[in-house]
């Protein structure tokens, strides 16, 4: 230590010595609510513009700085459990989804996504379709529900329902999408396509 120091002679550079770095609580450097040579933090000028709750600067946390518009912050974009504006099963302020008022097309939601039985309203699921193992059909963990994939490729989310037996033709079943009316027809390999 400088012995200018040790007998109280400091070079001051605001609230710093320059030689021994010991503070003195004035002449701060204040860049806000924090020093800039010092890194003391003062309770004003706090800056809440990146994040409602905590200062940029000094890291202090305040919950009462949010502009809420419903369930979502104008500033932050932090989100809340309170006052959404829901569309069906939506958000349209924050996207949050519900699990209820889906507007099914199909097995599918066509807000969320969402898949469901037609037959039970358990889980749907990708699996090998009713011919074959390479996820080109839906089955339904719970009750078993079991329908190939719509053909048409434009058609995102639709199945495949039996129609009837083609005239002639006692193994082949014609089919219709019940999201498109995309039809085909094609051999039954499960009882539960006729």
């Amino acid at each position: 230590m400088n012995i200018k120091c040790i007998l109280g002679f400091h070079s001051w550079g605001g609230c710093k010595c320059t030689q021994c770095a010991k503070t003195r609580d004035e002449e701060h450097g204040w860049n806000g609510c924090k020093c800039t040579k010092c890194g003391k933090t003062r309770d004003e000028q706090h800056d809440w513009t990146k994040d409602c709750e905590k200062c940029s600067k000094c890291a202090k946390h305040n919950d009462e700085q949010h502009d809420w518009n419903g369930c979502k912050c104008t500033k932050c974009g932090k989100t809340r459990d309170e006052q959404h504006k829901w569309d069906g099963c939506k958000c349209t302020i924050c996207d949050e989804e519900r699990d209820s008022q889906h507007s099914w097309d199909g097995y599918q939601c066509s807000q969320c996504g969402k898949t469901r039985c037609p037959k039970c309203g358990g889980a749907v699921t990708r699996v090998g379709s009713l011919f074959s193992s390479s996820g080109s059909g839906y089955g339904c963990t719970k009750c078993g529900w079991r329908r190939r994939k719509c053909g048409n490729t434009n058609c995102e989310g639709g199945y495949l329902e039996y129609v009837g037996s083609l005239d002639g033709y006692p193994d082949c079943v014609a089919y219709s999408c019940v999201k498109c009316d995309w039809g085909g027809s094609g051999v039954a390999f499960h009882d539960k396509e006729k």
